[in-house]
């Protein structure tokens, strides 16, 4: 079982969260049918609760929460992380709860006295938000709002879809394509923080709020895209995700006026999906819908994060050529570095990850210059520093406050 655990935390570090959960998984099952210690079945479900937050299964991280408090209900760390699963359902006052008993077991941690001062504000928040509407699910009825919010990212995709096919055989519908993809892009994400936070207030709080919102990354990315020259790749993360929020919408339409539709697709839908997903036919068959629809918006919020970091990669590389562009570089890498500051559910560090696990693997070969692996250390150590999260008494950034460290035992 030390082993399972050991390769799970080597999975963990590799940005490789599904596999922790497995090796995790694995290690409580070797513990139980054998020594049982509670210290190490209490760390290992804390482990698997942390990674189910990076993979957004918020209900399995609960449970392993409480699976912790079960066994040892005097540990601040399992408070913790009841408090994070709680917190990310949006239940900030049984999250403020979890936090202050953490805390009275452990008064001196200033990361969870933090954590109880962000529970408060977003108790607080929530308290003096206005009402708003609300995103439609694939199991809700689409509101006015969410129907006109749905016809413009579908104009996104078409936009997309048609400047991919014309780009090189008529430059001049690609161009005008490119351009309304990117117009409507920048209303797209307006709308939804509009929809997630309401108008612009002049308070910290709201700014917090908005820059936490991967919304508001994404309205940036826009506006990059509007300042560069088109480029397939960096598009692709807009265009992921304007799939992701339609298929939602277009399943709650079609199931609300012809449920008979999606029931002749679901064969197919089992046929295919689970391939795309990396998943077994059988596996496929064990989840219940939420977690189907969960893996599907995991794996494509995934791909989408891949396509921003192989994209600012391809800047780099482009430094090389006459047709290099200093400042999209600069600006591209800049927006990197906000989306992996704030990124809360761990997509964009995996993307990080893996493919800095992918250079390391070539760097490594025999073949390679020592002079390109020193270059290439030089450049991640520099960018490790940039987004490194200071701790208590460092200086830092008011906005990194926000970002709350997970580890692993």
């Amino acid at each position: 079982s030390q082993e399972e655990k050991a390769a799970g935390a080597v999975a963990w570090g590799q940005g490789d969260f599904e596999k922790a959960i497995e090796k995790f998984s694995a290690a409580l099952d070797a513990e139980k049918s054998g020594a049982n210690d509670k210290t190490f079945l209490k760390t290992v479900y804390s482990n698997r609760s942390a990674a189910y937050m990076k993979t957004n299964n918020k209900n399995a991280a609960l449970l392993d929460a409480n699976e912790c408090l079960g066994i040892d209900p005097n540990w601040p760390k399992g408070y913790i992380r009841k408090g994070d699963a709680l917190f990310s359902m949006a239940k900030y006052t049984e999250a403020y709860n979890a936090y202050n008993s953490a805390h009275r077991l452990d008064t001196s941690d200033l990361g969870i006295k933090n954590k109880c001062s962000l529970a408060e504000k977003a108790i607080r928040d929530s308290a003096n938000a206005p009402s708003r509407p609300s995103a439609p699910t694939n199991s809700s009825s689409p509101t006015y709002l969410s129907s006109a919010h749905a016809y413009l990212r579908l104009f996104v995709i078409v936009n997309a879809v048609t400047y991919f096919a014309t780009a090189y055989l008529a430059p001049a519908v690609g161009r005008f394509c490119y351009r309304n993809f990117v117009v409507a892009s920048i209303v797209d994400y307006l709308v939804a923080v509009y929809s997630a936070h309401g108008l612009p207030k002049m308070s910290m709080e709201y700014a917090q709020r908005v820059m936490l919102d991967p919304s508001s990354m994404y309205l940036f990315l826009s506006f990059l895209l509007l300042m560069q020259r088109p480029s397939m790749l960096a598009m692709a993360p807009i265009v992921i995700t304007a799939i992701v929020h339609s298929t939602h919408y277009m399943h709650a339409v079609v199931q609300r006026k012809n449920p008979d539709m999606l029931t002749k697709a679901e064969p197919l839908v089992a046929k295919y999906l689970p391939a795309l997903l990396k998943q077994s036919s059988e596996s496929w068959e064990r989840l219940t819908t939420s977690a189907k629809w969960r893996l599907f918006d995991q794996e494509l919020v995934h791909m989408a994060c891949y396509c921003e970091v192989l994209q600012g990669l391809v800047f780099i590389l482009q430094l090389l050529f006459p047709s290099r562009n200093f400042l999209g570089t600069m600006m591209w890498w800049q927006y990197l570095q906000m989306r992996y500051m704030m990124d809360q559910q761990g997509p964009v560090k995996a993307a990080f990850s893996s493919i800095d696990s992918v250079i390391s693997g070539w760097l490594a070969h025999r073949l390679c210059p020592q002079v390109i692996a020193k270059g290439y250390g030089f450049v991640r150590t520099f960018c490790a520093n940039k987004v490194k999260i200071p701790e208590a008494g460092e200086p830092a950034p008011s906005m990194s406050s926000m970002i709350p460290k997970c580890t692993i035992s």
